[in-house]
């Protein structure tokens, strides 16, 4: 039933992982343990990716319930559209003209976040938690998973669905931490080119989504609260 949910979170995962060694690599590679002997090179790694994926997942239970909300009142439809059209835009906005326009209150708990991440590193509070507050940075490709999690079927499909696209960044994530030292930090730099283009591609597959085409998968047929319902006399 929800093999087509991490299907389509892991594959966000894997295009979403390039973005992710060009702008989570420096973070990564700033863990303490990264200086420290193999054995606990790798533990931290892992531990710093599993605090990804958790924070991902819960996420993804969150915004799940979100859109749960909105299928409930037969809006699943509309609101894929919406969802689709505004991610469009800001990627067009973000990307094309660089304008930014998140808000105070985000901007403020993004530099409260990054400050504590700072502060983590510093003290080595531990990867796990670095990895758990690295979830919550603004992020292109975490949108677009959210984005697909808030027009899911259920809280738990959604909650599936990002739980599979942090699973999906693990491998490059870990390879990164591992051997990034010797990764051109030029090259790291050109795969965040990559972002908009994935992003774009999301956006539209949301908008197609919505339209109720009838195409299994890719546009498959919505309920709606206006459906009939069947009276008994």
């Amino acid at each position: 039933m929800f093999t087509t949910t991490i299907i389509a979170g892991f594959t966000l995962g894997l295009f979403g992982s390039l973005h992710c060694v060009g702008m989570c690599g420096p973070l990564a590679m700033a863990l303490p343990a990264h200086q420290q002997g193999n054995q606990n090179h790798t533990i931290a790694a892992l531990m710093y990716n599993s605090g990804r994926v958790v924070t991902y997942s819960l996420l993804g239970l969150f915004f799940g319930f979100i859109g749960k909300g909105f299928s409930l009142m037969g809006f699943q439809q509309l609101f894929s559209v919406l969802a689709g059209s505004i991610m469009m835009l800001f990627t067009i906005l973000y990307f094309g003209y660089k304008k930014d326009y998140q808000p105070q209150w985000f901007q403020q708990f993004t530099w409260n976040l990054q400050s504590f991440i700072a502060s983590a590193l510093q003290k080595n509070k531990g990867a796990f938690i670095v990895g758990l507050a690295n979830g919550l940075l603004p992020c292109g490709m975490v949108y677009a998973a959210i984005a697909g999690a808030l027009v899911s079927s259920s809280v738990l499909s959604a909650t599936l669905f990002m739980a599979a696209f942090g699973m999906a960044t693990m491998p490059a994530m870990f390879l990164l931490m591992m051997f990034g030292s010797s990764m051109p930090l030029q090259f790291r730099m050109r795969l965040r080119k990559l972002t908009p283009f994935v992003m774009a591609i999301v956006a539209a597959l949301l908008i197609i989504r919505g339209m109720n085409l009838g195409i299994p998968y890719l546009s498959p047929m919505m309920q709606t609260a206006n459906a009939e319902v069947m009276e008994c006399h």
